[in-house]
C-alpha cells in the first residue's frame, strides 16, 4: 500500500516533535483511510500519544490564595505558604507553588531590607 518512507521523509520533510508526528497521522488516518495503529506504526507513534488529549491548567485559584497569603504574611517563603494553602485544603504540589511564587508573587513581594538610598537618606553627612 503505502510505504513509511513516503510519509516520513517525502511526504512533509523530516519529522522529529511528537505532536508533528501525531499532526501527520492525524492526516493520514482521514486522507489514506488508514488505521489508527498503522498510522502510528508508520510514524513511529505510541497509540497512546496519538490519543492523548492535553489538560488546561488551572492554576487561578490556587495563584489567588497564594497571593492573599503572603500580602497576609509578607516574611514567609515559599515552603510556609505551600504548607499554608496544604492545610487550607488545596492538594498542590510543592514545585508549582514554587513556579508561581517565582514568577507571580516574588516580583511584588518586598525583599525585608531597603537600602538607604532608595529611601534618600544620606547615611554620613558629606563634607
Amino acid at each position: 500500500m503505502f510505504r513509511k518512507n513516503h510519509f516520513a521523509r517525502g511526504y512533509c520533510g523530516k519529522v522529529v516533535a511528537p505532536s508533528s508526528r501525531k499532526n501527520l497521522a492525524e492526516r493520514a488516518v482521514k486522507k489514506y483511510d488508514l488505521s489508527v495503529r498503522h498510522a502510528c506504526k508508520v510514524f513511529r507513534l505510541s497509540r497512546t500519544a496519538y490519543y492523548y488529549e492535553c489538560h488546561d491548567k488551572e492554576d487561578g485559584d490556587v495563584m489567588e490564595r497564594l497571593f492573599a497569603l503572603s500580602e497576609q504574611f509578607p516574611t514567609y517563603g515559599y515552603w510556609k505558604l505551600y504548607y499554608l494553602l496544604r492545610d487550607e485544603g488545596f492538594i498542590v504540589n510543592h514545585k508549582k507553588v514554587y513556579r508561581l511564587y517565582k514568577n507571580y508573587i516574588l516580583v511584588n513581594k518586598a525583599t525585608g531590607h531597603t537600602p538607604a538610598k532608595q529611601l534618600g537618606c544620606e547615611l554620613l553627612p558629606s563634607s
